[in-house]
């Protein structure tokens, strides 16, 4: 299926950019992953929502006596319509889901040293999730897809591009 293909691809774009940032921003900041981080974060799919253009959620986990937080990443389904080449709000389009990607993953790298900065939106995060950008538009899988988007975008609308008196 392709939409599970995409989702793959997503969540591997996720961590990808998550584990190099993470092994960085602690060798820079000298700073120690607490005990209870995961090394991993899931996305968790698209989702219709009216509050935000994404949402990370860390959650406590036991297995016996093992404890640790797991992080998932949700992104609004809008940003999937506008891939398709559908309609859709202008805060989210191509640029703008990088840049909800690089946010919620500094919610994620964020919490690995503090589980409570989870919800941070502190200079702290918008530096980090500046620095997350930046180095997402340098990979291959997004100069990829953003050439596909490209080749979307140029395709013929099948619906009026202008609003209807």
């Amino acid at each position: 299926m392709i939409y599970d293909g995409f989702n793959a691809f997503i969540e591997n774009l996720i961590n990808k950019v998550y584990q190099y940032q993470r092994e960085r921003f602690s060798k820079l900041y000298g700073k120690t992953i607490h005990d209870l981080a995961s090394s991993y974060i899931r996305f968790g799919g698209w989702e219709i929502s009216y509050k935000g253009r994404g949402r990370t959620r860390l959650s406590f986990e036991q297995t016996g006596n093992v404890e640790f937080y797991t992080k998932t990443i949700y992104l609004n389904i809008n940003y999937t319509y506008r891939l398709a080449g559908l309609p859709t709000p202008l805060i989210f389009d191509f640029h703008h889901l990088f840049y909800t990607i690089s946010h919620e993953i500094s919610h994620c790298l964020l919490s690995d040293f503090n589980p409570k900065w989870v919800e941070s939106h502190d200079k702290d995060h918008i530096d980090l999730t500046q620095e997350i950008e930046d180095y997402l538009w340098t990979l291959p899988e997004v100069k990829e897809l953003e050439k596909i988007q490209k080749e979307i975008d140029a395709m013929p609308r099948f619906w009026p591009t202008k609003k209807l008196k």
